[in-house]
């Protein structure tokens, strides 16, 4: 009966490995591209089934663990406190009225995804096997990536946009109206309107 526990138990511990490593790539791009497209609204309502199901197993996986320390239960507590906010930007809406609770969900995932890559690479120094170090060493340097990726790429396409979104004003103001737009040949003229 212990055997088939175990086994239970690194499945599942596979299936919540699996859905985190989904999570963390989703949360990474939600992070650092937020584009009104269909493929990123595809991304956020994953986020949701993702983290949700993440979650769940996550809380079946700590019903049965034997003993906590200092370390996971801040990983444990950072990722409740980033679920709950979820839970609750789910149901009335990530918009813009909502704001501070969307960044709070994102400095607590974040904060969680730091905390629980020092806890991996703990882990990794612990453990018995050469396997299960290169495991835990990899899981700290997705967690890191998860990170440092929407903190690099999120600044440099908000000055991209800007750059291209900019209002550049003419140097001199144009002393009559036959000096703006297209001038008197434009079909618009007086406007100074362009096609």
């Amino acid at each position: 009966m212990e055997i088939a526990g175990e086994r239970f138990l690194k499945m599942r511990g596979r299936v919540v490995g699996a859905l985190g490593v989904a999570l963390v790539a989703n949360s990474a791009y939600l992070a650092a591209w937020s584009a009104p497209t269909l493929f990123y609204y595809f991304n956020v309502a994953l986020h949701v089934v993702l983290g949700v199901g993440a979650v769940g197993l996550l809380l079946a996986l700590a019903r049965r663990a034997r003993r906590w320390n200092a370390g996971a239960a801040l990983v444990w507590a950072l990722v409740m406190a980033c679920a709950g906010v979820g839970l609750w930007l789910a149901y009335v809406g990530a918009t813009l009225a909502h704001q501070r609770e969307l960044d709070a969900h994102g400095l607590l995932a974040a904060l969680g995804a730091l905390s629980m890559a020092v806890w991996c690479g703990g882990a990794a120094v612990r453990a018995g096997t050469p396997h299960a170090r290169r495991l835990a060493m990899a899981g700290a340097s997705l967690l890191v990536l998860a990170v440092a990726v929407p903190a690099i790429v999120k600044p440099m396409a908000q000055a991209r946009w800007r750059a291209s979104h900019a209002i550049v004003s003419p140097l001199t103001t144009p002393l009559t109206m036959n000096e703006e737009g297209g001038g008197p040949s434009s079909p618009f003229f007086p406007s100074s309107a362009r096609t």
